[in-house]
């Protein structure tokens, strides 16, 4: 699932940062991404948009799309068998 700065990968563990971004600055995004996921567990990138984000508004990306996960989660669960797509 995207948003404006990150992809969120919810049953995945990767931490990956957009390769449009200059090398030189993809190992410390990466860092302050794996700061700011670290207690939630899951994937996420940080796409080219984000380069320039502050930590508040990623936070606030990671916040929406953690909601959006959960909220489709339980849409899942009230309707098995049925497939769920979002």
């Amino acid at each position: 699932m995207a948003s404006r700065f990150l992809v969120v990968l919810p049953q995945d563990d990767h931490v990956g940062v957009s390769q449009k971004i200059a090398l030189a600055l993809r190992d410390e995004l990466r860092k302050r991404l794996q700061l700011l996921t670290r207690t939630e567990g899951g994937g996420i990138i940080l796409r080219t948009n984000g380069e320039d984000a502050s930590d508040g508004e990623l936070a606030d990306d990671i916040a929406y799309l953690r909601k959006t996960w959960a909220s489709i989660r339980q849409a899942a669960h009230r309707s098995l068998p049925a497939t769920l797509l979002h």
